[in-house]
């Protein structure tokens, strides 16, 4: 990486903006019950990529690559 970058890189991270973000992202990542592996995606747009209907979306995206749950409760929330 160039220096100048490294440079903007540090700035970024020290900025007064992301660091109340990422502490707000910790706190919200605090509250999950259980993993959710859709990543930024939401489950309406996860579904509506992959055609798939609500609880086919639930589970592509609670379970692993190879479709084991992530989670007891995931997996218990799904059979319930």
């Amino acid at each position: 990486m160039p220096y100048e970058n490294w440079l903007k890189t540090i700035d970024h991270f020290l900025d007064p903006k992301y660091i109340a973000r990422s502490e707000a992202n910790a706190r919200v990542r605090q509250l999950q019950k259980f993993p959710n592996r859709g990543g930024t995606s939401s489950y309406s747009s996860t579904a509506y990529k992959h055609g798939l209907k609500r609880l086919d979306t639930y589970r592509k995206t609670h379970t692993d690559k190879d479709g084991n749950f992530v989670d007891p409760v995931a997996e218990q929330n799904y059979v319930t």
